[in-house]
């Protein structure tokens, strides 16, 4: 072996480690990153989706005991309330709106106007929601 082939065969060695070095710590990084996710967003809104789930409960049972509704209407009405929107999905979405100031379209992910500003009124407390 030449000593200009020992060269290079050293720095790409070198080269290699450091790329090792990098993913190492760009590995670490991620995790961290997810971990962050996981405890900032994903807990809470599991949190948040077991005290909704309790709360359902707690109203259904209470509905059933005070009235005549049985499970099967409770079945019907959310067929219904899913079929509102056009789309049978198991989930509610609020049609689209043209803000009456500037004609843009409203973000209903974020009830206002991205252009302007405008905050349309609630109409229902799950507007908000």
């Amino acid at each position: 072996m030449d000593t200009l082939s020992f060269f290079w065969d050293l720095k790409q060695q070198t080269d290699i480690e450091l790329l090792k070095t990098e993913v190492g710590f760009a590995k670490g990084d991620a995790q961290a990153a997810a971990q962050s996710v996981l405890m900032n967003i994903v807990v809470p809104l599991e949190k948040r989706l077991d005290k909704l789930s309790l709360v359902t409960r707690a109203m259904w049972s209470l509905l059933r005991e005070k009235t005549d509704v049985v499970e099967s209407d409770l079945v019907r009405r959310i067929a219904d309330l899913d079929a509102m929107d056009g789309q049978m999905d198991g989930k509610v979405t609020r049609p689209p709106m043209d803000c009456p100031n500037c004609k843009s379209m409203v973000s209903r992910k974020f009830n206002r106007c991205l252009f302007c500003g405008y905050v349309p009124p609630e109409g229902s407390p799950f507007d908000s929601v």
